[in-house]
C-alpha cells in the first residue's frame, strides 16, 4: 500500500510541479526556489516518517516525501537542459548517469551503516541531511540562474496537466515497448523491493539456531551492502559494453531479449541455491543484465515512436512504465507472499515477469 500510494502521488506531483516550475516568475529564477524548497520538504517529511509507526501515517508521509523529491528533481532535470550548452550535454549526461549509479550505491552503504551502528532512526536523520544538501549545494555550485520575472504569464489548466498522461494513439509497437518495460521493471522490483525480507527471512533464517548471538541486522546489512557494490560493478560493465555490442548487433530486440534471459539466469541462482554468495552473484549479473536492458529498451522505445514531432511527450509517457512496473511489483509481491506463505515465491514470479517482457519484445516489428 505504501509503495502504490507513493507511485500515484509521485506521478501527479510530477505533472503539477513541472507545470508550476515552468510558470514561476521570481527574481531567483524558475528552478532555484523549487530545488531549495524540495530539499527542505523532503528533509522535514523524512524526519517525520522516521517517527511514525502507523501504516496509514507512513503511507501519507511517504507520499509527502515523494512530493518533496519531485520538487527537488524535476526542476533540476529541467535546469540541465536549459543551462548546459549543446556541445557539453553528452558529457554532462554521462556524468549525471554515473552520479546516479554511485549515489544509489552510496545510499545503500550509508543506510546499512546507520542501521548497524546508529540505530533505526539514524538513517532517516542522515537522509534528511542529504536531502538538505541536495537542495542547497547545486544552486551554490552552478552559475546563478537568471531572473524569471519578465517571462510571459501563461495560464494553467487541468487539460494541460492531464496532457502528460495522454498516450500516443494508433501506436501498437509503442504499447508493446511500454508493456515490455513495465514487465521487466516489475521483475526487478519484486526482488529489490522485498530485499530486506528475502535476506532476513530466507537467506539468514537460521541465523540464531546456528549459534550466532549478534543481531540479524548485521548479516542482512552486510549482504545488502555487498549486493549494492556488485550491482554497481555490473551496471558500470554494462555501460561500457552496451555501445560496442549495439554496433555489432544492430537489432535491439535481440539484444534486449538476450539481456532478459541473462537476468532470469541471475534470478535462478538464489532461487535454486539460496545463500549470501548466490545473492551477490545475482546482484552482479543482474546489474549487468539490467544495464543492458535499460539501454536497449530505450532504443526500442525511440524506434517505436509513432510521430517524431511528439517524441518528447511520448518518451516522457514511456518513462511512466517504470512507475507502473513498481506498482505491479508491490501488488504481485504482496499477493504472492501472502498466498505462498514465504518470500521464495518472489524469484519465480520475477522470472515470469522478465520472460514475459522478452516475449513482448521479440513480437515487436523492427
Amino acid at each position: 500500500m505504501v509503495v502504490v500510494v507513493g507511485v500515484v502521488v509521485s506521478l501527479i506531483a510530477e505533472a503539477v510541479v513541472s507545470a508550476l516550475s515552468d510558470r514561476t516568475r521570481v527574481a531567483a529564477g524558475r528552478r532555484t526556489p523549487w530545488i531549495i524548497a524540495g530539499g527542505i520538504v523532503s528533509a522535514v517529511m523524512t524526519l517525520a516518517l522516521g517517527l511514525c509507526s502507523n501504516v496509514v501515517g507512513i503511507a501519507l508521509l511517504w507520499g509527502l516525501v515523494q512530493v518533496g523529491y519531485v520538487m527537488l528533481t524535476v526542476p533540476m532535470a529541467a535546469a540541465f537542459s536549459e543551462r548546459v550548452p549543446d556541445k557539453f550535454r553528452p558529457r554532462i549526461v554521462r556524468a549525471r548517469g554515473i552520479g546516479q549509479m554511485v549515489g544509489q550505491a552510496l545510499g545503500v552503504w550509508i543506510g546499512v551503516a546507520c542501521v548497524v551502528f546508529g540505530g533505526l532512526y539514524t538513517p532517516f536523520a542522515t537522509a534528511a541531511a542529504v536531502f538538505l544538501l541536495a537542495g542547497i549545494v547545486p544552486v551554490l555550485v552552478w552559475p546563478k540562474e537568471p531572473s524569471s520575472e519578465e517571462q510571459p504569464h501563461t495560464a494553467m489548466s487541468a487539460h494541460m496537466l492531464m496532457e502528460r498522461f495522454r498516450a500516443p494513439r494508433h501506436a501498437v509497437e509503442f504499447w508493446k515497448a511500454f508493456a515490455s518495460r513495465s514487465l521487466v521493471s516489475a521483475g526487478v522490483g519484486l526482488t529489490t523491493m522485498f530485499l530486506w525480507f528475502i535476506a532476513s527471512a530466507l537467506i539468514f533464517r537460521d541465523w540464531f539456531t546456528q549459534g550466532n548471538s549478534s543481531p540479524i541486522a548485521v548479516p542482512v546489512c552486510s549482504l545488502i551492502a555487498s549486493m549494492a557494490l556488485a550491482t554497481l560493478v555490473g551496471s558500470v560493465g554494462a555501460a561500457f559494453i552496451a555501445g560496442p555490442v549495439g554496433e555489432y548487433i544492430e537489432d535491439p530486440r535481440y539484444l534486449s531479449v538476450m539481456s532478459c534471459v541473462l537476468y532470469t539466469v541471475a534470478l535462478a541462482l538464489p532461487m535454486t541455491m539460496p545463500s549470501a554468495v548466490s545473492m551477490v552473484l545475482f546482484a552482479l549479473i543482474g546489474g549487468f543484465a539490467f544495464g543492458l536492458i535499460d539501454t536497449f529498451g530505450q532504443l526500442l522505445a525511440m524506434g517505436a515512436l509513432p510521430d517524431a514531432r511528439s517524441a518528447g511527450h511520448d518518451l516522457a509517457f514511456f518513462n511512466l512504465s517504470n512507475s507502473v512496473g513498481l506498482a505491479l511489483a508491490a501488488i504481485i509481491g504482496a499477493v504472492g507472499v501472502a498466498v505462498a506463505g514465504g518470500f521464495s515465491v518472489l524469484f519465480p514470479a520475477a522470472i515470469v515477469c522478465v520472460l514475459a517482457s522478452a516475449v513482448v519484445t521479440i513480437s515487436m516489428k523492427r
